[in-house]
């Protein structure tokens, strides 16, 4: 897990804020992957599969993307580059140069949104939790 980042504070993260028909996931990077550490679901109909523990390229999920956009934009152009965005349903955007713009402004508002590009129906926000160092060790979502 990233640094600072202990099972206690997911735990803590995942539980304070209120599920009801959502769910929440929290994730951390692992060198240049990511892995979901925890997964909360509440009574929604909606199911997002997560593998908790995989490592996946950050391009393959909307956490993941939450990490890239609170990192190092050179680490998000890599990523991009090396691993492009696969089509998950027609809002799916592959353009790397428009992601990547994405990825700034979310950097800039504080939180990432995609709206039905990895799973259909589905809404989706992250945001980014800091270390003491104030460098992202995780982000935490939620659908």
């Amino acid at each position: 897990m990233g640094a600072g980042l202990t099972e206690d504070r997911i735990n803590k993260l995942a539980t304070s804020f209120p599920i009801n028909d959502s769910l929440s996931f929290c994730a951390a990077h692992i060198s240049e992957q990511f892995s979901y550490v925890d997964k909360r679901e509440g009574d929604a109909i909606l199911r997002i599969p997560s593998y908790l523990g995989a490592k996946i390229s950050p391009t393959e999920s909307f956490l993941g993307l939450t990490l890239l956009a609170f990192g190092d934009p050179d680490a998000a152009r890599r990523q991009l580059a090396e691993h492009p965005i696969k089509k998950q349903t027609e809002r799916t955007n592959t353009n790397a140069k428009e992601m990547l713009a994405r990825l700034r402004e979310a950097g800039r508002k504080g939180y990432f949104l995609e709206r039905g590009e990895f799973f259909d129906g589905a809404v989706q926000t992250g945001t980014a939790i800091r270390g003491k160092d104030g460098k992202v060790v995780a982000a935490l979502g939620a659908s």
